[in-house]
């Protein structure tokens, strides 16, 4: 990885702080959502922050740098070719995360977790060490604001949590794959009632088909054949990222999946807001880039449907205003343990 430190950062954040939790994230012109992101994980006992900045013209480069628990790094590389991002972060992780329980987030998220709402990331963290755990999950729940979407616009680090605060109480579906870690993965909420509803039809033979082509894709020669009869999929809600870092682990697709490890009993989730005003003209961009998975085709779907649909809300029948942690225990969407 081609990266820089800045000289402008503080040096003194390089020395060792006994029980320090760190959040490492990649960014790309991020200003209307990294003030309050930056904030909400302090507020949670964040107590140092690793960036990789992958060429933002906006103003985020220079935020960032300003921060004093920030250490910045930038790289031009191409995001596709570091396995979106990937690469990056698992360099980091073995350069500053060993030995440290570790966020790794995108800009777009916040985690939420069992009673977060007066316990902070280092009594998590403690009741993570008394199970024995190494990781936990927290799938991501999408949220979005209760009108157009050209509407949701924080001002000045304001509180995403009042801009988008909806989000899909259901459906949500896990499928199993042996082959991968964890091997359940979650489905559904918004991206899959507006972006694939197709996929809400016919789910039995839909699970069926993938199936048998999982079947057929181990026979030689069937590879190709058996891609083009696949149907399109919506993004993975399923992350892991909480990590207590050590030599040997590394995330192998975002941090979707991840080498094996202790993973742990409870369940948070991820608040994602990546349906804000910018939405529509961050489709445009990364189906022009190309950068993001399977060559940004997920945004091209987000970007038909915006074409389609101007001035989209995103609510619905199943749409439910965010109050917290208890309402995500009852919903089923968090788990806690006895810890």
């Amino acid at each position: 990885m081609q990266k820089r430190f800045l000289t402008d950062a503080h040096p003194a954040l390089l020395a060792a702080r006994p029980k320090e939790i760190r959040c490492v994230m990649v960014v790309r012109n991020e200003m209307l959502r990294i003030p309050h992101m930056l904030a909400w994980h302090r507020a949670l006992g964040v107590g140092r922050f690793i960036v990789v900045d992958n060429g933002s013209d906006d103003g985020t480069d220079g935020y960032l740098a300003a921060q004093p628990d920030v250490m910045l790094f930038h790289t031009d590389a191409s995001y596709a070719a570091s396995r979106c991002g990937v690469d990056w972060i698992n360099t980091l992780l073995d350069m500053y995360g060993t030995g440290h329980w570790c966020l790794v987030l995108d800009a777009d998220e916040l985690i939420a977790y069992p009673q977060y709402e007066h316990r902070s990331l280092h009594d998590l963290c403690a009741a993570l060490d008394a199970e024995g755990a190494e990781a936990m999950r927290f799938p991501l729940l999408d949220m979005y604001p209760p009108g157009p979407l050209a509407d949701a616009a924080p001002r000045d680090g304001q509180d995403l949590l009042d801009v988008a605060p909806m989000f899909d109480r259901a459906p949500y579906f896990t499928e199993r794959a042996d082959a991968q870690f964890p091997p359940e993965s979650l489905w559904g909420g918004v991206r899959l009632r507006c972006f694939y509803p197709e996929l809400l039809r016919g789910r039995r033979w839909r699970h069926y088909k993938r199936r048998l082509l999982d079947h057929a894709e181990r026979t030689p020669g069937l590879k190709r054949i058996v891609t083009s009869l696949r149907d399109p999929l919506p993004p993975m809600l399923t992350k892991v990222p909480l990590v207590r870092w050590r030599a040997g682990m590394a995330f192998q697709a975002s941090t979707h999946l991840l080498n094996p490890c202790v993973l742990s009993t409870m369940q948070g989730v991820i608040l994602h807001f990546k349906f804000l005003r910018d939405f529509h003209a961050r489709a445009e961009e990364e189906v022009a880039r190309k950068q993001h998975y399977d060559m940004g085709r997920e945004y091209a779907r987000y970007l038909a449907y915006l074409n389609a649909h101007p001035g989209v809300s995103l609510c619905g029948a199943v749409s439910e205003r965010f109050e917290g942690s208890a309402q995500l225990l009852a919903l089923g969407l968090m788990r806690q343990s006895g810890a």
